[in-house]
């Protein structure tokens, strides 16, 4: 993973991940991060569950130091019905599936069937 303003520093308001290098990156917004964050700040994490330590998050959020979460991914999926994170109010819970919607599934069956034409020597659908 490449980092951009995550766990080398920045102004706490705003982190980014995305896809690329792998990077050992558990944990790297835990505690000490997480009380540098503006308060009642928004924290979305669909890039991995390791990335925030969800201990760290619950207690941020039950004391309304963040104001709301989004999350897709987590430490253990699926998470399980009577988890801290399912019984608080701040926040939306997503199973690993935020990416599901018609469009993204209409373009995901698309790729696959041109690669098949492709393997097969057929030109791609237009």
């Amino acid at each position: 993973m490449q980092i951009s303003q995550s766990c080398r520093g920045g102004d706490s308001n705003g982190w980014g991940w995305k896809k690329g290098r792998r990077q050992r990156l558990n944990h790297c917004n835990g505690s000490a991060r997480i009380a540098r964050i503006k308060p009642g700040a928004i924290l979305v994490n669909t890039a991995r569950g390791a990335l925030v330590d969800e201990a760290a998050l619950i207690d941020a959020l039950a004391s309304g130091r963040i104001g709301r979460a989004g999350l897709d991914v987590f430490h253990a999926e699926p998470l399980k019905a009577d988890h801290p994170l399912a019984q608080l109010d701040n926040v939306t819970l997503s199973p690993h599936a935020a990416f599901r919607t018609p469009e993204a599934s209409e373009n995901l069956l698309r790729r696959a069937l041109d690669i098949v034409r492709k393997v097969q020597g057929y030109p791609p659908s237009q």
